[in-house]
């Protein structure tokens, strides 16, 4: 998991391939190949080599002048497809990131893998549970709903005085403090684009389906009560529901909260927490991704809302996956779909994995799947990472 992942970074140019256009002339623009990435850009900006500064999907600019040009995209880097630019085996033209060269950045002295996302006031796209929809959009919005102490504001000036800071401030409720759980570290893992290397692990690996949803994590901790309350009284534990990068406090009308009640989590991870597998710890915790109706556009087609577990943890780590599915899934949970364990990938190439996560949903075999996790199997390595699948990307975005 990549809880600070950097969007952006310095990294070396691998190679340039030529691209054409339909009628065999040599195109404007050259496919630049950086690891396991793939971007355009113009022909003979840059050299094989050369150190350039690179965003990846999902990078956000800041609004700034010298970023105009991508205005028209909304200053977001996504998947790009280009049917008139073809590359010389003539298919149709892949982009994926942007290249810049070294001197947007500030003065200094740069590495090779350093992150410069900060530098730049670069921001990871928003995912839709990292949004409060009233309070993002009260600035522009034509159609704020007025709280019951602004109904007797006719609508036309309650919507102009949104437009105000200071006005917001004083129409919309105070949130409670947000956070996330120490415990476990939110869920974001590394594409292979970024860690090439790591297929020549020492282990073998699960292959689960990457569901396309919002990811949600549960965490149960015992609380320390006095010494009378532990000796006579009931345990005490303190129950966590968070979205991506939240902790939601108190129940409400969340897809998060839904799948707590729906799977009564909290029971369940007071049943795991007294296993003897893990009744000597102190908390443990599960997260997953929550898809279904009205969900990321509900991608998979599935008819209600459902809560696909991907991982379990406990103070050791996290447990493996074909371990894991078996705890959970006698306790009523539902586990990601396992496509396939014990793969040895030595020799695969970033393209052979990001191929091999083109293909159809185990949860509906009539829709594409977003990709495949790949988590390692040997107890000794913590590793993981994620292929997106682009023909997924290119269709959705």
């Amino acid at each position: 998991m990549n809880e600070n992942r950097a969007l952006v970074s310095v990294k070396r140019i691998d190679a340039i391939e030529p691209l054409r256009v339909k009628s065999g002339e040599p195109a404007r623009s050259e496919l630049v190949r950086i690891g396991g990435w793939r971007a355009t850009a113009s022909v003979g900006e840059f050299q094989v080599g050369q150190l350039v500064v690179f965003a990846e999907p999902d990078s956000v600019f800041p609004v700034e002048e010298r970023w105009s040009f991508l205005e028209r995209k909304h200053y977001r880097i996504e998947t790009q497809k280009y049917n008139n630019i073809l590359t010389q085996a003539g298919e149709p033209t892949i982009s994926q990131g942007l290249v810049l060269p070294m001197d947007v950045l500030p003065k200094g002295t740069y590495e090779e893998g350093q992150d410069v996302t900060k530098l730049l006031g670069v921001t990871h796209a928003p995912e839709p549970d990292d949004v409060d929809e009233f309070e993002a959009n009260a600035e522009f919005s034509t159609s704020n709903k007025r709280p019951a102490k602004f109904k007797w504001l006719p609508k036309g000036i309650f919507n102009r005085l949104m437009r105000h800071e200071w006005f917001r401030k004083l129409a919309l409720p105070k949130k409670e403090p947000k956070g996330f759980v120490q415990e476990v570290s939110k869920t974001d893992e590394e594409r292979i684009q970024n860690c090439g290397k790591i297929v020549n692990a020492d282990t073998t690996w699960t292959l689960t389906e990457k569901v396309d949803g919002q990811s949600g994590t549960y965490r149960l901790r015992k609380v320390k009560g006095g010494f009378l309350k532990r000796l006579f009284g009931k345990p005490q534990y303190d129950f966590a529901v968070c979205s991506r990068n939240n902790r939601l406090n108190k129940p409400d009308n969340s897809s998060h909260w839904a799948m707590a009640k729906k799977y009564n989590i909290e029971e369940v991870l007071k049943k795991l927490l007294n296993t003897p597998m893990f009744k000597g710890f102190d908390w443990i915790a599960i997260q997953g991704e929550v898809a279904g109706p009205k969900i990321q556009k509900n991608r998979q087609g599935l008819t209600e809302n459902h809560l696909y577990v991907f991982n379990l943890i406990t103070p050791k780590g996290r447990v493996k996956s074909m371990e894991a599915r078996v705890y959970v899934g006698n306790l009523g949970l539902e586990w990601v779909p396992i496509i396939s364990y014990g793969v040895d990938l030595h020799g695969k190439t970033e393209q052979d994995l990001l191929e091999m996560a083109n293909g159809m949903s185990l949860l509906n075999p009539e829709r594409m799947r977003e990709g495949i996790v790949f988590r390692a199997e040997n107890p000794d390595l913590d590793l993981s990472f994620k292929a997106v699948s682009p023909e997924y990307e290119l269709k959705n975005k």
